[in-house]
């Protein structure tokens, strides 16, 4: 976890107003992150935070591309993804999560480490589906053994114990 103390941010030194921060996100920060559905990618994250005496709103801009695994024939590829995201940040008594767009930080605390709100927010611009942006692009081998594979009429066998269920329902 030492290496994403890169991603805190001390606030309470912090003027009122909007402080920005650059990050470039690798395929070490989500080894990091312990990620199985992300190993590798290149993502540029601005985040603007906007700090008031009563709470702080990071919002997210983030663009790159993910590698992902296609579903369709198997192979990586690499997934452009772009989107915004954002955060607000409350004080009280003790920490908790209020929803996903709204957290309290206890009062005690001077610094917020942005690693898993950047994750999350990375995470959200994943497509459910993952297929390459063109078909064109995808493993032909693969697919024509699919093919094959679906052009086969499956023989259908019918459990003995079934059969005589399966003769009551023809004869109604």
């Amino acid at each position: 976890m030492d290496a994403l103390t890169k991603y805190n941010i001390p606030f309470t030194s912090l003027e009122d107003g909007i402080h920005n921060y650059d990050y470039h996100i690798d395929s070490e920060f989500f080894e990091e992150m312990g990620s199985d559905l992300l190993a590798h990618g290149a993502v540029d994250v601005k985040v603007e935070l906007n700090k008031s005496s009563a709470m702080l709103i990071f919002e997210f801009s983030m663009k790159g591309q993910v590698e992902l695994t296609c579903d369709k024939c198997a192979d990586d590829y690499m997934q452009p993804i772009e989107g915004n995201d954002k955060l607000i940040v409350k004080f009280g008594p003790e920490s908790k999560e209020e929803s996903e767009e709204v957290i309290v930080l206890a009062v005690k605390e001077n610094v917020i480490n942005m690693a898993q709100h950047i994750y999350e927010a990375i995470s959200t611009l994943v497509p459910l589906w993952h297929r390459h942006p063109k078909v064109s692009q995808c493993n032909q081998d693969t697919l024509k053994v699919l093919n094959q594979l679906a052009q086969k009429p499956a023989k259908e066998e019918i459990d003995p114990r079934w059969a005589a269920l399966k003769n009551l329902k023809d004869e109604n």
